[in-house]
């Protein structure tokens, strides 16, 4: 079984870069991925890249082994937000549980991270 069989899990941005990275890693683990962002096949938010769709990206989260659910949404429209987490839960029968992680790092921490030395 995969580490994250039956969690639900929703990525924002999951289009394309760090976003579309997070979704396949999940997909990978074998999470429910709900894929959103404003990209899509037909009606791209950058046209000049192709390939950057909530679809295709839903479609690479199944083929590695997770579900990918795309769904348009701009998380800069609070409606639209309310409507995503609105589905996530009717369809998850109410299974989805907002968590937050918050991670605290210092500028020397993340200094640290990056070129760490010999002390």
């Amino acid at each position: 079984m995969q580490k994250l069989q039956g969690k639900i899990t929703v990525v924002t941005g999951a289009s394309r870069g760090a976003g579309r990275g997070i979704a396949l890693v999940l997909g990978e683990a074998g999470a429910t991925v709900y894929v959103t962002g404003r990209s899509m096949r037909e009606a791209s938010s950058r046209p000049e890249l192709p390939g950057t769709s909530i679809e295709e990206t839903a479609e690479m989260v199944t083929a590695r082994g997770g579900v990918g659910i795309p769904v348009r949404c701009d998380h800069t429209n609070d409606q639209e937000v309310e409507d995503l987490f609105a589905r996530v839960e009717a369809e998850q029968n109410k299974e989805f549980v907002m968590k937050f992680v918050i991670c605290e790092l210092t500028n020397e921490d993340f200094k640290d991270s990056l070129f760490p030395s010999d002390k």
